[in-house]
């Protein structure tokens, strides 16, 4: 299951990166140097920076909510074993 959840976060991240940076106005080039907007240069900010610190923050969060006892490590062991 992990496997999917990797290979579909990696496929649609550069996907709604792509979207971002063309929201944002970036200027496609394939000679060289070219002068981006600073929406442009916001947008690739945010996707490097920004949005990765946020998602974090927000995967800290619920990890700090999740409680899990020993009882209920050692049922999900015996369940994991018997699959």
């Amino acid at each position: 299951m992990l496997g999917f959840i990797e290979k579909n976060a990696a496929a649609i991240a550069p996907m709604l990166a792509g979207f971002l940076f063309a929201a944002m106005g970036i200027v496609e080039t394939s000679t060289g140097k070219v002068e981006q907007p600073e929406s442009a240069i916001f947008a690739m900010v945010a996707a490097k920076a920004w949005i990765p610190a946020a998602l974090n923050v927000v995967a800290a969060l619920v990890l700090l909510t999740y409680r899990l006892s020993e009882e209920q490590l050692v049922t999900l062991r015996l369940q994991a074993v018997k699959r």
